[in-house]
């Protein structure tokens, strides 16, 4: 959305990150170019103590990654997420639209095959999405050391998924 967008950008400037577009500029639209031309939040950015910020307050749950998505998908991050399981409803699509062509054929094992792996693949995006861990919404304050011994504070609600 767009405000996650501009929260995103805040966050990439008090984190000290480079500022790189992946669009041309002339294709953006207002709250874009509002957002990403922020001159003042890009000072933060390049501020000369070049200090990274860091969370001084948090409700949030301590973030635990797992090394391996393939064993433990509800890991996952909420975009991979959506991407995979899309990929899994497409494979199915696909598959049962084999299991008609092969059965049209006079193929009817491999119509079963083709069939079985389709509610296979429904199966597990069901089990995904019914499974999948919920992180509750939570906030948290950053602050970024400025030079002058200023500081820029970042407040960030992370809503629920």
């Amino acid at each position: 959305t767009p405000a996650q967008s501009r929260t995103q950008f805040d966050l990439w400037c008090v984190l000290a990150a480079p500022l790189l577009l992946g669009t041309n500029p002339m294709n953006m639209n207002a709250w874009d170019l509002e957002t990403y031309g922020d001159t003042e939040v890009i000072e933060i950015d390049q501020d000369p103590l070049g200090k990274q910020g860091t969370p001084v307050y948090s409700t949030c749950p301590p973030h635990a990654p797992k090394d391996n998505w393939w064993c433990s998908p509800w890991s996952m991050p909420r975009d991979v997420f959506e991407v995979w399981t899309g990929l899994l409803r497409a494979l199915a699509a696909v598959l049962l639209t084999s299991a008609l062509l092969l059965r049209g054929a006079g193929r009817p094992r491999g119509a079963a095959t083709a069939f079985i792996l389709a509610v296979g693949s429904v199966g597990y995006v069901q089990v995904l999405h019914t499974y999948r861990p919920r992180v509750a919404a939570c906030q948290q304050v950053w602050a970024k050391p400025l030079a002058g011994g200023d500081a820029a504070l970042l407040f960030v609600n992370w809503a629920s998924d």
